[in-house]
């Protein structure tokens, strides 16, 4: 859901999804927002993005301040994504080989088997050409 649209853009989407103007979005405004265009989210995944979303207070109400404050720390997630996939292309090919996978696998988690490794990379791999695109890293991460 995050991407480089500006502040105002993001404004304008809330706006757009506050469907009775309360000035907050409600889980059913959010699951729409969420489900628009071609997205195949998840009622699990929408569930955890409103409790992200609605911050600590966990009023039920996503305000445009809880909103954008979301946003804003999912495009530095992604950012940061980001440069850890570039940091991770030892060979600068532009996607990730299965042994790049593997050793990031191994840094976050030591004792994961061949298997889980390869069932990882597998279900990441949605192309099946071998490599791991930004992408699909993206998609995995995130």
């Amino acid at each position: 859901m995050a991407n480089k649209k500006s502040v105002n853009e993001w404004e304008e989407v809330f706006k757009h999804f506050d469907k009775n103007d309360s000035g907050t979005l409600t889980l059913d405004e959010l699951r729409e927002m969420l489900k628009s265009g071609d997205s195949h989210v998840t009622e699990s995944q929408i569930q955890v993005t409103f409790s992200f979303f609605d911050g600590p207070e966990g009023d039920k109400g996503i305000t445009l301040e809880e909103f954008t404050i979301g946003i804003n720390a999912m495009n530095d997630t992604v950012k940061a994504l980001e440069e850890y996939f570039h940091q991770s292309d030892t060979d600068n090919s532009g996607s990730l080989e299965k042994g790049e996978i593997f050793s990031i696998i191994t840094k976050a988690y030591p004792s994961m088997t061949e298997d889980e490794k390869e069932a990882i990379f597998t279900s990441a791999d949605e192309d099946g050409d071998g490599k791991i695109t930004l992408e699909e890293f993206l998609g995995v991460c995130t």
